[in-house]
């Protein structure tokens, strides 16, 4: 099942990240959609596993990192 998990991971965050696209082309200047942006590229990156003990991002650096 070790195996399977990152297939899952993956097309799960392919969904979203379709959904997200549509999302954005309805509402550009969505801030939630900026966030989920965020948060995607997050894990994307490794952050959020590397970071898991913190439930909270460290928006601060986040903001710099994603500039």
């Amino acid at each position: 099942m070790a195996g399977e998990v990152p297939m899952v991971i993956n097309h799960a965050l392919k969904e979203i990240k379709d959904v997200l696209r549509e999302l954005r082309l309805s509402t550009p200047d969505s801030v939630l959609v900026s966030l989920a942006e965020q948060k995607i590229a997050m894990i994307e990156c490794g952050y959020y596993w590397a970071n898991r003990d913190s439930h909270d991002a460290d928006w601060t650096g986040l903001a710099a990192w994603n500039s």
